[in-house]
């Protein structure tokens, strides 16, 4: 059985490409963290859990492009240098 690659693989690969610290990628769909993105507001603080300025530090908040577009993976890959 054969399986599709994910329409968003540019921003996987990009990643991976741009950050050598980097071993893994893994892309969830949180309703939450999309609606924060159409608000399209720069929020500073932004944790939506406790953990995250610990282990993450700051969450990037990016524009809402389209879907598997080359904008978001432009957009994701800027902001995980």
């Amino acid at each position: 059985m054969q399986q599709r690659k994910s329409a968003e693989c540019g921003f996987h690969i990009g990643i991976l490409r741009a950050r050598q610290d980097v071993n893994v990628v893994l892309h969830f769909q949180s309703p939450f963290a999309t609606a924060i993105a159409c608000i399209g507001k720069d929020y500073k603080n932004f944790n939506v859990i406790t953990e995250i300025p610990y282990y993450i530090g700051v969450v990037a908040v990016i524009p809402y492009p389209n879907p598997g577009s080359n904008e978001l993976a432009h957009e994701i890959i800027s902001a995980m240098k």
